[in-house]
């Protein structure tokens, strides 16, 4: 994986955006990831 926030492009709830510069495709998004990780939703 190169440098930048790894996100699942599209609009549902798992998903996290579209990838760019420094948002990479890698079907993952990390930010839902955190939230449900540390209970925040």
């Amino acid at each position: 994986m190169g440098h930048g926030r790894p996100v699942d492009p599209g609009s549902g709830d798992v998903q996290g955006g579209a990838a760019g510069a420094y948002f990479l495709d890698v079907n993952l998004c990390a930010a839902y990831r955190l939230g449900k990780a540390w209970q925040l939703g």
